[in-house]
């Protein structure tokens, strides 16, 4: 077990005192990053990498945002010493050190250091998401460098500057190089759930870090809730055989098989923190999830003294093992579970929220997700100009030029849109776009749509759920930004589909997410 944890920022706060709360470091508000680090003499070992890879002048963008880990000499010393075949900073090729760099540095935003806990919100320059955390015993805040590695620890922090905040470490960042599949594949008490990965032909998937989608090639991440040999023992399962036959036999590489499936389901192609899988929607406690399975969802539930996923399940409910939580990979984490995580015979009442940008393929677009504030500009990424096919949504218009699709991203009213983005068409005077629905729980539902907030141009759609259609044609105009579809049972668990038809008028239609409240019956 590793004996440092990352925990959650709120348990954190309100139970450990910080042990720099009475160390207050010096603003130089003027100041930007690069010059700053100029002058202070244990840097100039970093300064000097900076300058050999022209990363010095950015560093002093007057406009930049960033958030930069940095190392003293001594460090940088060590550094050189024990990781590398370089004697010097003079020596290490200029690639090295570029990404070295870019490994340290985050644009967008000065991150407090109150606010580095878990996954990060932003990549690296990379595109690396760092894993912060705090030792349990000593209360110090750290960044984790994966499995089996010791943590940079933070010496100094929040040195603000005119452009940026610096943290220092105890020493550099080390790169994530193992994969996910890396690490659960080097693991002696992870053999039984590797073999079945193998067996199921899944290992190159989750070994692979990059994807081309088009001429676009996009980091493919992964999140693995990995059982341990010794649960596997718990259940009479003592090797891959046994868990072949706890399934019923016949060839895992099947994918109709139920080993197929079980190891699907605990797996997703995200990268989810387990702060991604334990954040609620507002106002609630309790969720659905949803993993690579198309059967079924994850129920999760806040009892206020855990977090337990399909407590409905009863004895073969899970939970995440703490220490073993967040464990990062070069294209992904992997967590520990406590139980088989076996697909639950019933998924709980809970809330779904269901967004149709949620999926790999939208990656592809070049300012997906990027952060938006009041008076940014809005932008649009098309469908079909770009040739962008994403599984689950399809349209048609008559005629077909008519057709427009796009990706929408903009800072909608007070942040109303999750990650500041949309599916956005039209579709002229005839046509249609519709979305699949993923599994969702048994149970009655009230229906929620975050509708589009172009008042100029907003078009209507009649709104078809299964072919069945949701009442009179729906605007989607600014004033109208949350339309409730009303009640609905659904008396099964199964996919399902949502068509928008063009309405009394065409014009811009769109939704940034669907949100199925459950009503009590």
């Amino acid at each position: 077990m590793r004996k440092i944890i990352a925990i959650i920022a709120g348990l954190l706060l309100g139970s450990c005192d910080d042990p720099y709360k009475d160390q207050v470091f010096r603003a130089y508000d003027e100041q930007p990053v690069g010059e700053w680090l100029a002058g202070q003499p244990e840097f100039s070992m970093w300064v000097a990498m900076l300058r050999k890879v022209n990363l010095y002048n950015a560093m002093n963008l007057g406009n930049g945002q960033f958030t930069c880990f940095v190392a003293d000499n001594t460090a940088v010393e060590t550094y050189l010493r024990e990781k590398t075949d370089y004697d010097s900073v003079e020596e290490m090729p200029a690639d090295e050190i570029d990404f070295l760099l870019r490994y340290h540095i985050i644009s967008g935003a000065k991150m407090a250091s109150a606010n580095l806990m878990l996954k990060l919100s932003l990549p690296t320059l990379t595109g690396d998401y760092l894993t912060a955390g705090i030792n349990i015993d000593t209360q110090r805040r750290y960044i984790d460098n994966g499995e089996d590695k010791e943590p940079s620890f933070l010496v100094r922090k929040d040195i603000d500057l005119s452009n940026g905040v610096i943290h220092t470490l105890d020493k550099p960042l080390e790169p994530l190089t193992q994969s996910v599949w890396d690490i659960i594949s080097g693991n002696p008490s992870y053999s039984i759930f590797a073999g079945a990965v193998e067996s199921c032909g899944l290992g190159e998937w989750l070994d692979n870090t990059y994807r081309t989608i088009g001429e676009t090639t996009i980091r493919e991440n992964k999140t693995v809730l990995v059982v341990s040999d010794e649960v596997f023992r718990s259940r009479g399962i003592n090797s891959l055989d046994d868990l072949k036959a706890w399934f019923g036999g016949g060839d895992p590489a099947d994918k109709e098989s139920d080993l197929y499936q079980f190891m699907l389901y605990h797996m997703m192609d995200k990268l989810n923190g387990y702060a991604e899988l334990t954040t609620f929607p507002s106002g609630y406690k309790s969720m659905t999830i949803y993993s690579c399975s198309e059967i079924k969802g994850i129920s999760v539930l806040d009892t206020g003294s855990s977090i337990d996923f399909n407590p409905q399940a009863g004895a073969e409910s899970f939970r995440i093992v703490e220490a073993r939580r967040d464990i990062p990979a070069k294209n992904g984490y992997v967590h520990e579970i406590d139980n088989l995580g076996v697909l639950p015979e019933t998924m709980a009442h809970y809330v779904v929220v269901w967004e149709p940008t949620d999926k790999v393929e939208f990656q592809a677009v070049p300012f997906y997700r990027s952060e938006k504030g009041e008076g940014d500009g809005a932008q649009k990424y098309s469908l079909i100009e770009n040739g962008l096919d994403v599984p689950g949504i399809r349209w048609e218009a008559i005629p077909e030029t008519k057709a427009e699709v796009w990706y929408h991203s903009e800072y909608v009213g007070n942040g109303r849109y999750l990650y500041s983005d949309a599916l956005y068409w039209n579709m002229g005077d005839i046509g249609w776009l519709e979305v699949d629905i993923p599994v969702l729980p048994a149970g009655t539902y009230t229906f929620t749509i975050e509708k589009s907030n172009d008042a100029d141009y907003g078009g209507k759609c009649n709104i078809l759920w299964d072919d069945v259609a949701m009442g009179n044609d729906r605007n989607f105009v600014n004033g109208d930004n949350v339309g409730s579809w009303g009640n609905r049972t659904l008396l099964s668990e199964e996919t399902h589909t949502v068509r928008f038809t063009v309405g009394s008028t065409g014009g811009i239609c769109g939704f940034d997410r669907i949100t199925f409240v459950p009503v009590e019956e």
